[in-house]
């Protein structure tokens, strides 16, 4: 942010007052050019102007940031491009957010994202205020997509998601996308990610800084169905996560066992790898969260892993022999064997399920102050001690009595398929 000198008064009046004339010139001139926008010639009779010889002047305060004519020559080039691709913006509003930006204050900041993995049976659904996602149709690409240098099976995508905060840097605002999409493929173990996205701002200074592309080549089914049935349970649980903040603490990563364990979940979720590999990386995150010994891990694993489960009433014996199927798999795959298991479908959602929950257990009782080691002591004295066992169960159902419209479904109803209207 820029330091204010004390010596000097900051008449932002006057150069909010300068910059409104240049941009109404600016405006005017694009207006009245039959032939369309020749960015060039317009910049080159603006230059000549009074408009911009006193706003030049007036930008003078900023010189810290740049040399004030470059910055307004900046701020004209951007008036024309918003005067010409939106009508309805108004010039006292982009002088407003121009001199915000200057002044490293938040401005708003927007990005439209081409999502995969997540679509609508419904016309649109708001996340939160700020957070729009639009049935996607072909209809909807425009010309001035292909302007970004994409053929247009690239431009096609599951949905559209439209995002707006007040930010000071672009950068936040990757970081909020990010967040948006894990949590999202927390609340379900789909491969919901963004596919491409620009990030823009209303300021005339820093007006955009291009489109991102994910370059990964990743899972696409089986999507998420974003329907009038669960829309209230994915607005509740994002905003759980706000709540908590925990969806800085997924951005904050230290490397520890949560993230150990968050990364195994992305890559069994997202990747496009055959099922054995989904499932190694499923008990590998399940490992990263419940073991801390190197002796009879097996045992350790499915016992501790039921022992929270329960609470989300998994049947003890029938999780401990599942977990110990997949740890199996698990292990074949390492050593270069495919599983000739049945149900590796099966396999791998009950995993990735108790995967998914645990990391949101994990998430808030280290929020709470748990620390692995000790909330591993916890479990174990759980089995022989009823007063411990009670303690943990007090704790976890007091996260579970939040988000028990997502937790507590057991796993057969929301494993993975193509139609999630059952889900309720």
């Amino acid at each position: 942010m820029i330091s204010e000198p004390q010596n000097q008064a900051w008449n932002y009046t006057s150069v909010n007052d300068s910059l409104v004339k240049l941009g109404l010139k600016c405006s005017e001139l694009a207006k009245s050019s039959n032939n369309g926008i020749n960015l060039n010639k317009l910049l080159s009779i603006v230059l000549a102007t009074n408009e911009f010889e006193n706003a030049v002047c007036e930008m003078e305060i900023f010189r810290n940031i740049g040399e004030p004519r470059g910055i307004t020559t900046t701020i004209c080039l951007n008036i024309f491009n918003q005067v010409n691709s939106n009508a309805n913006v108004t010039i006292e509003s982009l002088v407003n957010e121009t001199i915000l930006d200057l002044r490293g204050l938040p401005t708003e900041k927007f990005s439209k994202v081409r999502v995969r993995g997540l679509a609508l049976g419904i016309n649109q659904f708001n996340l939160t205020e700020d957070i729009l996602f639009l049935k996607f149709n072909e209809t909807d690409i425009q010309v001035e997509d292909f302007q970004t240098g994409y053929e247009y099976m690239e431009l096609l995508c599951d949905s559209i998601c439209e995002i707006k905060f007040k930010l000071i840097q672009f950068i936040e605002l990757q970081h909020k996308i990010e967040s948006i999409f894990q949590i999202l493929r927390l609340f379900r173990p789909h491969p919901i990610h963004w596919k491409f996205y620009n990030l823009k701002s209303k300021s005339l200074f820093n007006h955009s800084s291009g489109t991102l592309r994910n370059i990964k080549y990743l899972s696409q089914e089986p999507k998420l169905i974003v329907n009038d049935l669960n829309k209230e349970e994915i607005s509740k649980f994002y905003a759980f996560f706000k709540e908590h903040e925990l969806d800085q603490r997924l951005l904050n990563t230290s490397n520890n066992h949560i993230d150990i364990a968050l990364n195994r979940y992305e890559k069994a979720v997202l990747a496009n790898e055959i099922v054995e590999e989904k499932i190694t990386n499923a008990v590998s995150g399940l490992e990263a969260l419940y073991l801390i010994e190197r002796d009879e891990l097996v045992y350790r694993f499915g016992l501790r892993i039921s022992k929270v489960m329960s609470i989300f009433d998994y049947e003890h014996l029938e999780t401990i022999k599942k977990l110990k199927t997949a740890y199996t798999i698990r292990s074949e795959f390492i050593h270069g064997q495919l599983s000739k298991e049945d149900k590796l479908e099966d396999i791998l959602n009950f995993t990735l399920e108790c995967l998914r929950k645990s990391i949101i257990v994990f998430l808030v009782l280290e929020k709470n102050g748990y620390k692995k080691e000790a909330l591993i002591k916890k479990i174990e004295h759980g089995f022989v001690d009823k007063k411990i066992s009670q303690e943990l169960i007090d704790e976890i159902q007091k996260l579970t009595d939040e988000l028990k419209f997502n937790l507590q479904q057991d796993y057969n109803v929301i494993k993975s398929n193509y139609n999630l209207q059952v889900i309720k």
